[in-house]
């Protein structure tokens, strides 16, 4: 029997430590986060047994202090959920009320477990079916208990009536979340989400895994190796030392191994599509027999020892948290030989083949087409875990024709990667100059590629007419570029902004952060104002 010093109620509500803790905004944040993570690990091992905790709350979370010194001195938790397994509090008292029959405490508990016509929960047979939303609602709430240090709806007027509270709680009215979460803007989107009264609209456990990883790894400095970028210091030195707590102090990420693809699920299609991705045959295929998807084969050469394959894990764990609407999702991959790298299948053409269309692009569209490019770049280098894509082309940006959205592709995976000369030539001619001499990766590289993306959008003739050049690659090592029309010919500023990708020097490219902003005031002067479409991102889509 595991034996637990208080719950999560009791610990945020009276422990002194926890209220120190509260007066150092980030740090706290980190703590309260990587709680919550192992709350919502527990319910996903749960759900994934089919299996409902039914009255998740604050007083059914049973922690004490991290078993690792280091950690233990900043406040972290170990959490356990009570009422499964043989997990005990060492509390003087236990006590059940009125209020809680296992399917739910009031203020914790989901609209839906309201209503008058619920079905009969009462024995165990006949919760075989006990929906699994109602969880997620509950999970919210003690994410707010966390967060706030104080029960939900603690702050109202008492409860007098079961009708009453619950025709609130139908109405949308939730706890007010704290101002200390400021670092995270998208964070209380997200518990909203959780707690929103159509359970239909909440996420799944698994996707709350992933989210709050993601927001907890957004305030660590992790360590990374070839492909990824350690960032810079605020005096602009880079770091080479690891952080104090390594990042498998919080959790082993090639062990919590909840993306796992079974080979046996992976049905591809009769033949791969021409050219591969560098390190892999890439074939159509169904995941499942249902959800179409891209399967990549990784050569067995490539990942052939105890270190590439736990390369091979850890990168596959970072990319499947990298999720924006403007990249290719990776979806997930094999844990053991023969390695399959699953993406989603995302429908439209090449940039390259959408390029080469007889019609020719407008301006505005043609900028719109960049924008969403460089939206995407900027996600992979502004994580904290920055991601190069070394091979940023037309032919790795998927264009949807139907509403000219643009997806990046392939990136990822570089350490596996072949000579980009042995199997695209394309991508080989827009790298940078530093490329092609064999010197250590910098995001200047995916900037310089940016440029020469921006060059094929907007002189499209001129850009296919250099392309053709048998010596346009040795052109841009020797330090030539392709001569640009006159300015007119491009949005407002861009012709300039192309010049700046592309300059020789590394260090005098802007960073992708700043090409978006230039190419929205591009947009702002070219047609008034980009109009901005938030649904199913966090990250803007702007369509001139």
């Amino acid at each position: 029997m595991e034996l637990m010093e208080s719950t999560m109620t009791e610990h945020v509500e009276t422990s002194k430590e926890w209220a120190e803790l509260q007066r150092s905004p980030l740090d706290f944040l980190r703590v309260a986060l990587d709680s919550m993570l192992q709350i919502a690990k527990g319910i996903r091992y749960l759900h994934s047994q089919g299996i409902a905790h039914r009255d998740l709350k604050g007083e059914n979370v049973l922690i004490k202090p991290s078993e690792n010194p280091d950690l233990r001195s900043k406040g972290y938790l170990t959490v356990k959920l009570t009422d499964f397994g043989l997990a005990k509090a060492n509390l003087r008292t236990s006590t059940c009320t009125s209020l809680t029959t296992n399917i739910g405490t009031l203020v914790w508990k989901a609209p839906e477990l309201f209503k008058v016509n619920q079905p009969d929960l009462s024995t165990s047979s006949k919760r075989k079916h006990y929906p699994l939303k109602p969880d997620v609602y509950s999970f919210a709430m003690v994410c707010y208990e966390i967060l706030s240090g104080k029960r939900p709806f603690s702050d109202d007027p008492p409860i007098v009536s079961t009708t009453a509270f619950y025709a609130r709680v139908k109405r949308g009215e939730r706890p007010e979340l704290p101002e200390n979460i400021d670092f995270l803007p998208e964070l209380p989107d997200y518990i909203q989400r959780c707690w929103d009264t159509d359970p239909r609209r909440r996420p799944d456990f698994v996707d709350i895994c992933k989210r709050i990883r993601h927001f907890r790894d957004s305030l660590l400095h992790i360590t990374a190796y070839s492909g990824w970028e350690h960032k810079p210091q605020e005096n602009g030195a880079v770091n080479p030392e690891p952080p104090a707590i390594d990042e498998s102090d919080f959790i082993d990420i090639t062990n919590d191994w909840n993306w796992e693809i079974g080979y046996k699920d992976i049905v591809r299609g009769e033949k791969p599509l021409p050219g591969g991705s560098g390190f892999a045959s890439v074939w159509p295929a169904h995941w499942k027999h249902t959800e179409q998807v891209l399967a990549k084969y990784i050569e067995p050469t490539l990942i052939d020892n105890d270190n590439s394959i736990a390369n091979f894990k850890q990168e596959v764990a970072l990319l499947v948290r990298m999720q924006d609407k403007h990249l290719v999702s990776y979806l997930g991959a094999t844990r053991q030989a023969p390695f399959v790298v699953v993406t989603e299948f995302a429908h439209g053409v090449t940039l390259r083949k959408f390029s080469g269309n007889k019609t020719p692009l407008s301006l505005k569209d043609a900028l719109s087409i960049a924008l969403q490019v460089a939206c995407g770049m900027r996600c992979l280098h502004e994580e904290d875990v920055t991601i190069i894509h070394g091979e940023l082309s037309p032919d790795c940006i998927l264009i949807d024709e139907n509403n000219l959205t643009a997806r990046i592709a392939d990136f990822g995976m570089r350490s596996f990667r072949k000579p980009p000369h042995s199997h695209s030539t394309s991508r080989w001619y827009r790298r940078a100059p530093e490329q092609h001499l064999g010197l250590p990766l910098h995001t200047s590289v995916d900037v310089f590629s940016f440029g020469m993306i921006l060059y094929d959008l907007f002189e499209r003739e001129n850009a296919r007419h250099f392309w053709k050049n048998k010596k346009a690659s040795d052109i841009l090592k020797n330090g030539g570029r392709p001569v640009l029309n006159s300015a007119s010919c491009y949005p407002p500023g861009v012709k300039a902004l192309v010049e700046k990708c592309w300059t020789k020097d590394w260090q005098e490219r802007p960073s992708f952060g700043s090409i978006v902003s230039d190419l929205e005031k591009s947009a702002t002067k070219l047609s008034g104002s980009p109009s901005i479409n938030r649904s199913n991102s966090s990250r803007d889509n702007y369509r001139v």
